[in-house]
């Protein structure tokens, strides 16, 4: 069987196929790395997406996501999700991000210089459900972290800020940081996680300019 053939084979136990389309290049005729399927029904279809997207075939993850006609999709209904536990799975992501509204395309993204963290990217069908996961999942409890979420075209917006806690600090520390962080410019959100076992801290403000993280990084 061909490695294309082994990846669409995936699809069969969720469903009645109706067909198959390898893309290949015009002039070698090899695959150019996708493919559609169409299922008689939008249920098995929407199961197989489900279960499928972001799992490893031949050593290979795969990208499962609804068909668009032109294929491009709203930057602005992209939601960046940031410090989830590295031990959150695509199927827990996918299950918490579905209440509000249909995932077009998912994705976990371990943090290069934390292995303790991930972020994720949640591609949604309309800016509305995107806003209703932000307005959701900001400052939500979630396997033990404190979740930040941000439309993604607007991460540039958005300063972290990690740092150790000071012994015997009088006072609440998330509220002395975010007034320190008003200083330098108008907060949209702010949230902040907390690590006992390591005495650290880990905060993310998102700002209604850019300009703005500069200046909280030079203040």
């Amino acid at each position: 069987m061909t490695e294309p053939c082994c990846y669409f084979a995936s699809f069969v136990p969720f469903g009645r196929i109706k067909s198959i389309k390898i893309m290949k290049n015009i002039i070698t005729y090899k695959s150019r790395g996708f493919g559609f399927i169409s299922f008689t029904k939008h249920e098995d279809a929407k199961k197989a997406m489900l279960e499928l997207n972001g799992k490893k075939i031949l050593n290979k993850t795969i990208r499962v996501l609804w068909k668009q006609d032109n294929m491009t999709f709203n930057k602005n209904a992209n939601v960046l999700i940031s410090n989830l536990d590295n031990s959150v799975k695509q199927d827990d992501l996918n299950e918490l991000c579905s209440n509000y509204g249909t995932i077009l395309s998912s994705k976990i993204v371990v943090n290069e210089f934390d292995n303790t963290t991930s972020r994720a990217y949640v591609q949604y069908d309309s800016e509305e459900q995107a806003e209703n996961c932000v307005n959701a999942l900001n400052n939500l409890k979630f396997f033990d972290r404190i979740l930040t979420a941000c439309i993604n075209s607007k991460q540039n917006k958005v300063a972290v800020i990690r740092g150790q806690l000071e012994k015997n600090l009088d006072g609440d520390v998330a509220e002395k940081l975010k007034e320190r962080a008003f200083e330098v410019g108008r907060i949209i959100n702010f949230s902040m996680d907390i690590h006992k076992e390591s005495n650290s801290f880990i905060a993310f403000v998102e700002y209604d300019n850019r300009n703005c993280v500069k200046n909280l990084v030079n203040y």
